[in-house]
């Protein structure tokens, strides 16, 4: 929790117009800078002229994204706050910061603050565009909260946060500039953000802590340090855009059991992972001491640097295995169920059945989606080959321990755990196959429900759609919780249902153009145009000539 006395220093005689009552809590550098801009009819080079470190003063033309970036504020000087104004914005605002997200999953906030050197990419869990709230802006009041990605409402008056401008729609980069503005809180197209009020100052400095009504992001922002200590050792998966998924604040408040009664995060779905004291099978009788002359193995780059260490090559083969059975599990648990009729179906797509010199017949949505997501599962190139027995998984064992589509997010998971567990001894990995399985488990069935959703729109225009393509909207939102000790069991958190199989019933309304035995039954006239059956058959044509 932040208060804004540490900052201040009371008996401060400012050297501009200011007073420190004029800071809410929680106040972004942004809304400062205007206000003292306001109140001393000034601009972004004087207030650089004012705040700036001897750097920026040095120069001639204050360009650049890092001097600009209001997160870092990397082109001024605490010093010069505190004898201007009496506060320590910069420390302020980078704490803020921290208590926000610091705690968090690849927080990049710290890491660019500690090295020093601004984000060339925009933040994870922070916006590169303004976002505000309508009725805080009118008494020139912005929140850093507000630009926090997992926030969508404000919350003091529960609105939805503005991505731009109401009147001219214009997206306002977070930084410090005058581009947008011709006057402090007054944007090009003459709209006025703030009331201009006499006094104008009337309502400055009057936001706290406890007027924040959004109950989720009040308890966000009194985590306590054993809280903040649990969120830390929580992966979530991070190939979502954070500002899709509203529902996020909520999850993670439920991973820790704090939550709102009847908020997403009351019945999350959890499992654990069995407390694996030994390794693999193939490793019972494997010496320990033998092997510690190659530990540790504290991230993903040294497992690769000892993967051809013969009894770390037996275990990563062991994961691969277990990686590549659950991924047959769970195809032929779909055959057996939902596809069970339509199995003929996907014979003819995949064989490109048809009538010779006729058009191409209608294609199953059912066969559609499960041959191009059984082809993104596994990474095999051409559709018609997916159900090709001899197909065989190009690159290394330790490619091969996750589906293709979903391979950078299980190295990204596994790197995590890692390094949090260094590994000391072979019998380590033992514990990385149950968080592979679970996650290639959850991720294959999300990612097969997405390719039914649309298939009935791609299979009747006789489209191949793409694994990035189709996957554009899906949001998983899932995480794995570690635990302070390797010994310990490893938590999997869902959403209520995800889990669950119960959302194959949506399939219901998706019609095959084969319903009966009949329509599914190859037609006597009916040939493969299969690329391989051609080329054989006009190898066979040549020879017979």
């Amino acid at each position: 929790m932040i208060f804004l006395e540490p900052y201040k220093k009371v008996d401060t005689i400012p050297s501009i117009t200011w007073d420190l009552n004029w800071i809410s809590e929680w106040e972004s550098p942004w809304s400062i800078f205007e206000k003292i801009k306001f109140a001393n009819l000034a601009v972004k080079k004087d207030i650089f002229t004012v705040f700036g470190n001897e750097k920026v003063l040095s120069l001639r033309s204050i360009l650049g994204k890092k001097n600009h970036d209001l997160y870092g504020l990397y082109a001024f000087d605490d010093d010069a706050f505190m004898n201007s104004i009496g506060f320590r914005l910069k420390q302020y605002n980078i704490d803020c910061l921290l208590d926000i997200s610091g705690f968090l999953y690849k927080n990049d906030i710290q890491r660019d603050h500690l090295k020093g050197k601004a984000a060339i990419k925009p933040y994870k869990y922070f916006r590169s565009n303004l976002h505000f709230c309508l009725e805080c802006m009118k008494s020139g009041y912005h929140s850093i909260l507000y630009q926090f990605k997992m926030i969508s409402h404000c919350p003091y008056h529960s609105t939805v946060l503005h991505s731009a401008c109401p009147q001219c729609h214009t997206m306002i980069p977070y930084e410090l500039s005058d581009k947008f503005f011709q006057a402090p809180f007054v944007c090009n197209c003459d709209y006025s953000f703030m009331e201009y009020n006499t006094p104008y100052h009337r309502d400055w400095g009057k936001v706290r802590l406890d007027h924040v009504r959004d109950q989720a992001i009040y308890q966000w922002l009194t985590l306590n340090q054993e809280e903040k200590l649990c969120l830390s050792r929580v992966h979530f998966y991070s190939r979502n855009d954070l500002k899709k998924i509203p529902s996020l604040l909520n999850f993670l408040l439920g991973i820790i059991h704090k939550h709102s009664t009847g908020d997403e995060g009351a019945n999350l779905k959890r499992s654990s992972s069995p407390i694996i004291q030994k390794a693999d099978r193939y490793l019972k009788n494997v010496s320990v001491v033998g092997n510690v002359k190659m530990m540790p193995i504290e991230n993903w780059f040294d497992l690769e640097q000892h993967q051809r260490h013969s009894t770390i090559s037996r275990v990563i083969s062991e994961l691969a295995s277990s990686s590549t059975l659950t991924m047959k599990s769970i195809s032929k648990y779909l055959r057996k169920t939902l596809l069970t009729k339509h199995k003929s179906c996907i014979r003819r797509f995949v064989r490109i059945s048809k009538e010779k010199g006729a058009d191409h017949p209608p294609i199953c949505p059912f066969a559609y989606a499960y041959v191009m997501w059984k082809k993104s599962l596994w990474g095999i190139p051409k559709y018609y080959d997916v159900e090709d027995t001899f197909f065989y998984r190009d690159g290394s064992p330790l490619r091969q321990i996750s589906s293709e589509c979903d391979h950078d997010y299980i190295v990204d998971l596994l790197d995590t755990w890692i390094q949090l567990h260094p590994i000391k001894t072979p019998f380590d990995l033992a514990s990385l196959e149950w968080m592979i399985n679970k996650a290639i488990g959850h991720l294959a069935l999300l990612h097969f429900k997405t390719w039914l959703r649309k298939a009935p729109t791609y299979a009747a225009s006789f489209r191949i759609a793409y694994h990035s393509e189709i996957m554009e909207d899906e949001i998983p939102v899932f995480a794995f919780s570690f635990p302070n000790a390797s010994d310990l069991p490893i938590s999997f958190i869902c959403m209520p249902g995800d889990d669950e199989l119960n959302w194959l019933k949506e399939a219901d309304h998706i019609i095959c153009p084969y319903p009966s035995v009949k329509r599914r039954r190859k037609k006597p006239t009916e040939i493969s145009h299969h690329p391989m059956r051609l080329a054989m058959e006009k190898i066979n044509e040549a020879d017979r000539c």
